[in-house]
C-alpha cells in the first residue's frame, strides 16, 4: 500500500512546486472575450475640438495605445478599416446634444459588430498643485460598453484612483519642457492604456 502510495505522492508534490512558476491570471471587470468592438476616441471635457462628439488627439492616442496593448497579450476583435470610418463619420456629423440609447442604435444599425467602447480622460494633469520643480503627472478615466443592437450600457467604469507617471518611485521628472511634457503626457495615456485592457482582457502576473 505505502509503495503505491509513494509515486502518487511524489506526483502531486511535483504539480505543486510546477503551479508557482506559472504567473497568476487576474480576470477582467468585463470579460469581452471575442466579441466585436468599435473604439471610439475618448473625449476630454474641456478640450476644445472640431467634431460635435468631442474626443481629442490626447483621446486618439489613447485608443491607439490601448489596441497597441491588447494586441500584443491577446487577440482582439476590433472594427477597424472601411467599417470603422463609416461610424465615425456618422457619429462627427451628429449634431443633437447627447447620444441615447437609440441614437447609439441607429449609428450601429449598419455595423456588424457586438460593443461600441466609448469614454472620457475625466482629468489630465501634468503636474500636481501642491509639486515645487518636480513634475508628476496623474489622469482619471470613465468608460462605457454600449450594446450595437440595443443602445443600453452592457458596463461602465471610472478608476477610482488616478494613474500617475513621474511619481516619487521613479526618476522625477524636474523640468517641464516639450519633451518631459510630452514625456509624461505619453506615459499617462500608456498606463490608461494598459488598465483599460486588463479591466477589459484580464492579465498575468509579469
Amino acid at each position: 500500500m505505502a509503495k503505491r502510495l509513494l509515486p502518487a505522492l511524489l506526483l502531486l508534490c511535483l504539480a505543486s512546486g510546477l503551479t508557482g512558476c506559472f504567473p497568476e491570471y487576474h480576470a477582467p471587470r468585463y470579460n469581452v472575450e471575442d466579441r466585436r468592438i468599435l473604439v471610439l476616441p475618448f473625449r476630454e471635457p474641456g478640450e476644445r475640438s472640431q467634431d460635435w462628439y468631442g474626443w481629442s488627439p490626447r483621446g486618439e492616442k489613447l485608443v491607439d495605445y490601448f489596441k497597441a496593448w491588447v494586441s500584443q497579450n491577446w487577440s482582439p476583435n476590433f472594427v477597424l478599416g472601411d467599417e470603422e470610418h463609416r461610424v465615425f463619420e456618422k457619429v462627427r456629423d451628429w449634431r443633437s446634444k447627447n447620444i441615447e440609447s437609440g441614437d447609439w442604435r441607429r449609428l450601429g444599425r449598419d455595423g456588424d459588430f457586438d460593443f461600441f467602447l466609448v469614454g472620457d480622460i475625466v482629468r489630465f494633469r501634468l503636474q500636481q498643485p501642491q509639486d515645487i520643480n518636480v513634475y508628476r503627472g496623474s489622469s482619471l478615466m470613465s468608460y462605457r460598453l454600449i450594446r450595437r443592437r440595443t443602445g443600453k450600457v452592457a458596463f461602465e467604469h471610472t478608476l477610482p484612483h488616478p494613474v500617475t507617471y513621474g511619481d516619487q518611485d521613479m526618476m522625477p521628472i524636474t523640468s517641464l519642457d516639450r519633451n518631459s511634457a510630452d514625456r509624461i503626457e505619453r506615459g499617462l495615456l500608456q498606463e490608461l492604456a494598459e488598465r483599460l485592457g486588463k479591466d477589459l482582457y484580464g492579465y498575468y502576473d509579469d
